[in-house]
């Protein structure tokens, strides 16, 4: 006959005895987590609020941000030397000493108290002052902070922010938010009220410096009219892919419009015909007339103005039906504003001698100039505000 193993009792007992202990360890180890999670978010950390840095109407409402004398830049040094206050929820002294800014941000964060407190140094600090030493800027420091309102932000343009206001406060200047509203297809005033209100979390009042770049509409047409006048552009009438074809690669050279030569006199009133709506949307655009030999893409005659006619803007509604774009509004609004410092990030360098030529064609000096920093990335982080809709 084949025995059966049977466990004897005392066995089974223990092993039930074990089974309970562990059950009650892992119980215990999870409570003692729970509430330690609850203790970290209450209690007023410093940490980098990166909720702050997109829509409260996206991930919340979030805690509000009291500004302080001191405060922590998570930045690094381009923005230290502001007094800024990113994501610090009532940092008392106190705490400031126990944490010592030990690793809660993945950055070197530093407590400053002001710039006179502070030997704080970075290229774009050494070129304002260079500016105000030599009476360049007049003695201004004027900065902006220019969103497009097609998106929530996200924590690249929390860097934008601390050191478009930061620079502007710490050199007793001004500084703008603008919104480059030049696109009616992709904006909302959702997104505009969400950027306000983030600029306001992170500690800065823009106070009656909101401006849009739609403010300058008729403007803006009047010195697309002085470049036709100068020659400088001209309406073309060939169709979207025709122009794509005809700008060349980065390998081959752009061949010129057939309508590249028309009369200053000609594309003015084709130019008119646009704004009055007589042609459909993609039957015409203005372009600047530059380089089609340019190594620089941009610099091929670029587009500076479309035809849009639905859907209404979301300020100007009906009223225009031609839009500028980006490239062409950007610059001349910092110009209009009498910007002295236009700061951007890396991937605009290629873009600034389109911001050069616009500039010195259409406005004397002093001009605004534009300067690039690097942008501002997490890992396994999306900083993109048009993959977060």
């Amino acid at each position: 006959m084949q025995r059966v193993w049977r466990p004897r009792g005392r066995r089974s007992e223990n092993k039930g005895v074990f089974g309970l202990f562990f059950s009650v360890l892992i119980l215990g180890l999870g409570f003692s987590l729970y509430f330690t999670s609850k203790i970290m978010l209450s209690t007023p950390l410093v940490s980098v609020g990166w909720k702050g840095a997109m829509s409260s109407t996206r991930l919340g409402r979030v805690r509000s941000v009291r500004r302080t004398n001191r405060k922590i830049c998570p930045f690094g040094s381009l923005c230290s030397g502001h007094r800024l206050g990113v994501g610090v929820n009532r940092v008392s002294e106190s705490l400031l000493e126990q944490t010592k800014l030990s690793r809660r941000t993945k950055c070197t964060a530093q407590v400053i108290e002001n710039k006179s407190d502070t030997n704080v140094s970075n290229f774009i600090r050494a070129i304002i002052d260079e500016d105000l030493k030599t009476g360049a800027t007049g003695g201004r420091v004027m900065t902006r902070f220019p969103p497009e309102p097609n998106g929530y932000l996200h924590i690249g343009h929390a860097k934008s922010i601390c050191l478009n206001f930061g620079l502007a406060e710490d050199y007793k200047g001004i500084c703008n938010l603008r919104f480059d509203d030049t696109n009616p297809l992709t904006e909302d005033v959702e997104y505009v009220d969400s950027i306000i209100n983030d600029v306001k979390w992170l500690g800065f009042d823009p106070e009656d410096r909101i401006y849009y770049a739609s403010d300058y509409f008729e403007k803006l047409y009047s010195l697309a009219v002085q470049l036709i006048e100068k020659g400088l552009a001209y309406v073309d009438l060939s169709s979207e892919s025709e122009i794509r074809e005809a700008r060349g690669t980065v390998k081959t050279k752009g061949t010129p419009s057939p309508y590249r030569d028309t009369s200053p006199q000609e594309n003015l009133e084709l130019f008119a015909k646009m704004r009055n709506g007589e042609f459909k949307d993609g039957e015409a655009v203005l372009r600047a007339k530059i380089d089609m030999d340019s190594p620089n893409m941009l610099m091929r005659d670029p587009l500076i103005y479309r035809i849009k006619h639905d859907p209404p803007h979301h300020k100007t509604k009906d009223k225009w039906c031609i839009y500028p774009m980006y490239d062409f509004a950007h610059p001349l609004s910092d110009a209009i504003e009498n910007i002295t410092h236009s700061i951007c990030t890396l991937e605009f360098d290629v873009h600034r001698p389109l911001y050069d030529w616009l500039v010195d064609a259409l406005f004397p000096s002093p001009r605004p100039h534009q300067y690039e920093m690097g942008r501002l990335n997490l890992d396994y982080t999306v900083t993109s505000k048009r993959k977060l809709l």
